[in-house]
């Protein structure tokens, strides 16, 4: 199959990053392109790829510190 997910991945204590790679198990065994990317940065992601977004919030909400500048680039985008 051709289709392609990106999973995003915040995470402060590695539960998401968890539950991303049980995602993408279950994606690879059907056979799809699976890519996680727990750093992850707007450039790093195929243009036809679906987006899964793992990520839990803290405090007041706050997002993990490694999705936050992901968080910013999506919020400065057209």
């Amino acid at each position: 199959m051709d289709r392609h997910f990106t999973l995003l991945v915040g995470s402060v204590l590695g539960a998401s990053e968890y539950v991303a790679d049980a995602i993408a198990e279950a994606l690879r065994a059907r056979g799809y392109k699976v890519t996680i990317l727990t750093q992850p940065d707007m450039d790093d992601i195929e243009a036809d790829s679906t987006w899964f977004i793992c990520t839990p919030t803290h405090g007041a909400g706050d997002l993990p510190d490694n999705i936050q500048s992901f968080a910013a680039q999506l919020e400065n985008e057209d």
